[in-house]
Order: structure tokens, then sequence, then C-alpha cells
């Protein structure tokens, strides 16, 4: 049977406590590779096939000899998907090294990275039906003064070919403008989350286009039932969805329902953002905005990735608005943080943590908690690769608190 060659990043895997264990492995060499080092060999299915290669009977004269040539025929047998975006395949893309010297602003919309002195463009990666925007190193270092802020359409990736430390902030938050359109604060989702609903001057009041820019806005590659949607008039809006559904907005015996779930990283190893939550909606054109959504970052290296003590990658939806004291705006979800590596160490934050509804008389849903998964080499690299969440790290991912005023809870009980 012939060997074959390949070297690639197997997707069969096991549950850890906090997170997977991932077959992969060691990385190269950068000097010529020999053909051990792409050498792997696929696991038989339960039934191989073994079989004569002859299309003519065999035949031979006593005592002579004769040549059998057979034929071994497998299905090759998977896993899952593999998981993440893989650095080894990105050796061409490299920055070099970076450390930090200021703080860094990245619009994953444009792909562009500004520090005030270096700007860098991004290498888009496919994941299907959406793209995020990578940016390659060969070692990653923010230290504890810097900050990172993402904004944009697409999820982030950072990749290192050696190591990632992370001692300052990663904010994936919504981004406020500062400006306002009708009864709405403008923000800027985190990159790759979905925006709130929100009231568009002009619109004919309970128009399609009027429900429509109400609706709360799936993140990037989630279905469109994933932002929170409209209730009936005078309700709260529902919150988005990501790692659940979001929160249902209400008022009386009606509800706005929240965006559903979506995006499991065990499964589909691509990182999302939360789904926006929706607006209120009330008689008038007095619609509180629906809170963003979290975006979603990847920290992947052929290395250790460390989040130091003062390290902190913050991906969480914000609230909904309350203005008109009426109607709450459904809260946005949480985003997604996926980091895996050789050796895996969290002593800060990582939080994507969905956002509250709109405290109002009719008051909107909570969004849903988002998605962390931290990842490791197989135990077959060398050395073998651990993963250590410190005692001081914390790890968040709840769903926002859901609002109803007391006096008209669904249950007729107050809250």
């Amino acid at each position: 049977m012939s060997k074959l060659r390949h070297l690639f990043s197997s997707s069969k895997s096991a549950k850890l406590q906090k997170g997977l264990r991932r077959k992969h492995f060691a990385r190269p060499a950068r000097t010529a590779l020999g053909i051990e080092q792409l050498e792997c060999r696929w696991a038989l299915s339960a039934a191989p096939v073994l079989s004569l290669d002859e299309s003519e009977p065999i035949t031979s004269d006593e005592g002579s000899s004769v040549t059998v040539d057979f034929k071994f025929t497998d299905a090759i047998e998977g896993g899952a998907p593999a998981l993440g975006i893989d650095p080894f395949g990105y050796l061409d893309e490299s920055n070099g090294d970076y450390t930090a010297t200021a703080d860094i602003y990245i619009d994953t919309t444009a792909g562009t990275w500004t520090d005030g002195v270096n700007t860098f463009s991004s290498v888009p990666v496919s994941r299907g039906s959406y793209t995020v925007q990578a940016f390659v190193f060969e070692n990653f270092t923010l230290g504890a003064a810097f900050k990172i802020t993402a904004v944009g359409d697409k999820p982030l990736a950072i990749l290192a070919q050696g190591d990632i430390t992370i001692d300052g902030m990663i904010d994936l938050r919504p981004q406020s403008t500062g400006m306002t359109s009708g009864y709405s604060n403008r923000h800027l989702a985190g990159a790759g989350g979905g925006e709130g609903g929100k009231y568009l001057d002009g619109l004919v009041q309970h128009s399609p286009e009027y429900y429509a820019a109400l609706t709360g806005k799936p993140a990037a590659g989630a279905p469109a039932s994933s932002g929170g949607q409209v209730g009936m008039p005078s309700h709260g809006g529902g919150g988005g969805g990501h790692g659940g559904d979001g929160g249902h907005g209400s008022l009386s015996s009606f509800t706005a329902p929240g965006g559903v779930a979506y995006g499991d990283l065990l499964t589909t190893g691509n990182i999302q953002g939360g789904s926006g939550g929706a607006a209120g909606e009330f008689l008038t054109s007095v619609n509180p905005g629906g809170g963003d959504g979290g975006g979603g970052i990847e920290l992947s290296a052929l290395g250790d990735v460390t989040i130091g003590a003062s390290g902190s990658v913050l991906a969480d939806g914000i609230g909904g608005e309350v203005t008109g004291g009426v109607a709450g705006g459904g809260g946005g979800a949480g985003g997604g943080i996926f980091i895996h590596g050789e050796d895996v160490t969290v002593n800060g934050t990582l939080s994507a943590d969905g956002g509250a509804g709109g405290n109002n008389a009719a008051g909107g849903g909570g969004g849903a908690g988002g998605r962390i998964l931290v990842a490791e080499l197989a135990a077959g690299s060398t050395p073998a690769p651990t993963i250590n969440l410190a005692m001081g790290a914390t790890i968040t991912a709840d769903g926002g608190l859901s609002v109803r005023h007391p006096a008209i809870d669904l249950t007729g009980a107050a809250q």
C-alpha cells in the first residue's frame, strides 16, 4: 500500500474540561522538509478490502515462481471539519515580529490595521458564506499599556508562526460614535457582530422598510433569524442570538421573539460574532434601539498563546436602549473568542456576555451569551501541550437580563 504524504491538521478530537484537544502535527522546521515530516497515516475503516489486482487467471508450472499483485482499497476515515485557521498555511503573509508600541485600531470592513506607525492589510480567509480578516505575524506581543479596538462587518483573526502574548486589552465590543439619528444612538458593531435594530429618519411607520430597520441584524455568516425580532406595537424588542437564543421582549400576552442560536465552535471551527437585538416598537417614532452584538476573534499560534493576568479579550454585546420610556430595545448577543496554540495559558479575562434588554415599561429581551473555546494541539506534539486556566482567570459568556414590567409580566407575578 502506498503511503499518503500530506501535511494536515486532523480533526479527530476529544473534549477537555475547558475546551478541545485538537490533533495537530508539530510545526516543521523552516529548513527543507524531509519525507518523514510530510508523512501521515490515516486510520483504516472497519471494513478495508484486499483483492487480487489481476484481470486474467493466475497459472504457473509446478516449481516455478509467480508474482501476484494485490489491490488494497479503503475509505479514509476523518472526523469533524478541521477547527480554526492554521497559521502554517499563511507563512508567506507574515508581517514579521510585532510588539505594540501604541494603541491599535482595526477596521475589518476595510481590512486595515493602524497604530500610528505601521499600516497592515488583512489576509481574507473564506469561511464559506463569510470572510474572516486575518493579520499574520511571526510573534505577536500586546503589552499591558496598549489596546486593540476592532470594529467592522467581519470577524478578526491574529495568526502567529510563533507565540502570541496578550497583557493588554483586545476590545471587540460595539463602539459608540456619539452620533444620533431619530431616537437611536449610533454604534459601530464589534468586528463581525450584528448591528442592533434602530429607527431611521424618514421611514413610514409600520411599513415593511420600517420593520426591517427595527429588526436586529445577524452577525457575519449567521442565520437571518439570529437577530432579535420586532414585536407588536408598544412591545420591547427581542434580544440577539448566538450561544443560545435571545430573550423575548414582552408586554402583556405578546412577545417579540429573540434571535436563534448558531455557531457551535466545536462543530464548525469558524469564529463568529454575536447578532443584534431588535429596537422597541411604539405607536409613534419613539423606538429605542437594539443593542449591537459583540465581535468575534480567533487567536491562533503554532507556538504558545498566553493571556497574562492584566490581559483581556472582551467581546460583549451592549444593552438595548431605553430612550422614550416605553418599549425597550433588545440586547445584543455576546461575540466569540477562539484561542488555540501549542500551549495555552489564561490568567486574565475572556468575556462574551450578552447585553441586557432595555428597562422600559415594555422591556427588551436580553442578548444571548456568546461562545468561547480554548483549544490546544495534540499530545503527540513535542513537548506535550497543556491548557492552563489559572485560578485568577475570569471566563464568562452569560446571557443578558431580559426586562419585563413587574405589573404585567407574562406569568402574572412580579419579578
